[in-house]
């Protein structure tokens, strides 16, 4: 006989897997992927978005959350309740040097249609009108 013992944790030489050998061969597929992984890579996935007259290349999900925003600010509830609900989810108190980035916003940058949509938006959130400028189309934006 062989001096080696058979028994727990002991298989026999014939049973043991060979080198290189799975213990389930036709398991997953190589390249196969979950769902967890798709939702990752499709909300990464770069797509165009016309942003202020100019095309620029974003994510997937980058894309969604302007969206919603440009919705929340054309006066929509359930936009902006969307938006509001996700600002206090994933919001955090700001440094106050980031908050005074923040408030060091260039507003030449932003286009006459922008620059609207923002205003409406202060009125909408302030719940009340602001003073109209010499435009007509609402003040509290300083250029």
């Amino acid at each position: 006989m062989s001096d080696y013992e058979v028994g727990y944790k002991k298989p026999p030489k014939h049973a043991r897997w060979k080198k290189g050998q799975s213990g389930h061969p036709e398991g997953r597929p190589k390249g196969a992927v979950n769902f967890w992984t798709l939702v990752a890579k499709t909300h990464n996935m770069p797509v165009l978005v016309k942003f202020g007259g100019v095309q620029k290349k974003v994510s997937t999900i980058e894309a969604i959350l302007l969206r919603q925003s440009e919705s929340a600010l054309k006066a929509n509830l359930k936009a902006i309740k969307q938006a509001t609900d996700l600002a206090q989810k994933y919001s955090r108190v700001l440094t106050e040097k980031e908050d005074q980035q923040l408030l060091d916003v260039d507003m030449s940058k932003f286009t006459d249609e922008e620059l609207e949509i923002l205003e409406r938006a202060g009125r909408i959130l302030d719940g009340g009108n602001k003073p109209t400028g010499s435009k007509g189309g609402g003040g509290g934006v300083d250029r």
